[in-house]
């Protein structure tokens, strides 16, 4: 069961993942005591993480620092 758990939570890093590289090219960055991908702003955002955990089954946060 834990290696099946793993697996899945490692699938939907990698996938969350590739859907912010696909819609927000460029580098993670923290400007300003901010968090961005590319030019999108990550910080504060709750319908990101949301929109995202929906695709996942799961639960996203991001953490910085």
């Amino acid at each position: 069961m834990e290696i099946a758990l793993n697996r899945s939570a490692r699938s939907n890093v990698n996938s969350v993942m590739e859907i912010m590289e696909a819609r927000y090219p460029g580098d993670w960055r923290i400007e300003d005591n901010a968090l961005y991908k590319g030019d999108m702003l990550i910080s504060g955002s709750e319908a990101l993480p949301d929109f995202l955990g929906k695709l996942c089954e799961g639960h996203v946060t991001f953490f910085y620092g």
